[in-house]
């Protein structure tokens, strides 16, 4: 079993495809200056870690090259700096069952994912009215229509599943999450992620 970190987990979602934020890591203070014309504000700034980044510290809204070495320093250890993406929160999600074999989880992200638990499951491959059904459980449906000037197309989010279910089969994966993976219109962006092969 081995744990990815942030920066190995992008690059694997990257490899099948599916679209994600820029992130460029750093682990000094000369690292941060030397990239500072590159950086777009405001940016977060997260652990590069397999585990969960809230637990560790993840400093949002960051304005200037000072903030960010600031953040550098009160984490203490790589991290990955990318720009602020605004948009409607999703958790994609899978996990190897030694019964069933892989599942596949999609639902409400972000940091309140676990405690809403508006999730919806669907033994893997999912076909696309199995997919369209995962929505409709979820308040993802919601959203998809348009809720409160969030929207998202559903075709996109297919599309991404439908990769992201590649790379759980291929890799072989035990346990992985995109949470959040943002969407706001066409955009939809991976911002964070953890795999566990």
């Amino acid at each position: 079993m081995k744990v990815l970190d942030l920066k190995e987990s992008l690059s694997l979602l990257g490899k099948y495809g599916i679209p994600v934020v820029e992130t460029i890591f750093v682990s000094s203070k000369r690292d941060v200056l030397r990239i500072a014309d590159s950086l777009y504000f405001p940016c977060v700034v997260k652990p590069n870690t397999g585990g969960h980044k809230t637990e560790l510290g993840v400093f949002k809204g960051l304005k200037s090259v000072d903030e960010v070495i600031q953040a550098l320093d009160k984490l203490g250890c790589e991290v990955g700096i990318q720009r602020m993406v605004s948009g409607f929160e999703i958790f994609l999600g899978a996990k190897k069952d030694g019964l069933f074999g892989h599942v596949l989880a999609l639902g409400t992200g972000g940091v309140f994912a676990g405690l809403f638990e508006d999730i919806s499951f669907r033994l893997i491959p999912v076909k696309k009215s199995d997919f369209d059904e995962m929505v409709d459980e979820t308040k993802l449906s919601a959203v998809s229509e348009g809720f409160r000037n969030f929207e998202f197309g559903r075709e996109k989010l297919y599309d991404v599943a439908k990769k992201f279910e590649r790379l759980v089969i291929e890799e072989d994966v035990k346990e992985a999450d995109i949470n959040p993976l943002v969407a706001n219109g066409d955009e939809i962006l991976a911002v964070d992620a953890r795999i566990i092969l």
